[in-house]
């Protein structure tokens, strides 16, 4: 079962992080034909995967493992406070953004979290403006990336370094990934699907 660890904070987009973790549980759902998948892609897929650890764990962290509450005012809750997250056994780390993500980088222990890490994930991702916290963790330097629209001149002013590809919907480089704005990071998330479990998986999530 592989985690995907999402570092939540105050004021963040609330659907960069629900629509990736919505294409997650659909995936996992769908290897195991769990309730809700209803289909004969679905049962033929959970024939051949019948390991009840296939799939994906969500877990949510911020920086003080407490609730945090979205730009939107929908407030979210925690596993794990950013200093109680070990240093390995995550999978994949996803970064979110929205209009506020300077005052998560203000804050300081996101970009510190992220540092710590990110070394022993196999891969990192951030949706939207969660570029600019990738970035200040030093992970664009010298990559390709992405990043909503209006924080792509942001990127770019702060960071030279990073090569912006600003009219891609998700970038990979090596084991980082940058998706653009919001619903950008569910293209993300089926992409990595895919590359996990293959693009009958990915197909029967998108549906």
């Amino acid at each position: 079962m592989r985690r995907i660890l999402f570092l939540a904070f105050d004021r963040m987009q609330l659907l960069d992080l629900v629509g990736p973790a919505d294409v997650f549980d659909a995936a996992t759902r769908a290897l195991g034909a769990a309730p809700g998948i209803d289909t004969a892609q679905a049962l033929e897929v959970a024939r051949r995967r019948l390991d009840d650890q296939t799939g994906y764990r969500v877990l949510v962290a911020t920086p003080d493992g407490q609730p945090v509450r979205a730009a939107s005012g929908v407030q979210i809750g925690a596993d794990a406070a950013f200093d109680d997250l070990p240093a390995d056994g995550i999978d994949t780390i996803m970064v979110s953004g929205g209009l506020f993500v300077d005052e998560a980088l203000e804050d300081g222990r996101l970009v510190a979290t992220l540092r710590r890490l990110a070394p022993a994930a196999r891969r990192t991702a951030s949706v939207c403006s969660g570029a600019l916290v990738l970035a200040a963790a030093g992970l664009l330097d010298g990559r390709r990336a992405t990043a909503h629209w209006a924080a792509g001149r942001t990127l770019k002013e702060r960071h030279p370094d990073v090569r912006l590809q600003p009219d891609r919907i998700f970038v990979r480089d090596g084991s980082v990934l940058t998706s653009a704005g919001v619903t950008a990071g569910m293209d993300l998330a089926l992409a990595l699907v895919e590359e996990d479990h293959g693009p009958e998986v990915a197909r029967i999530v998108a549906r």
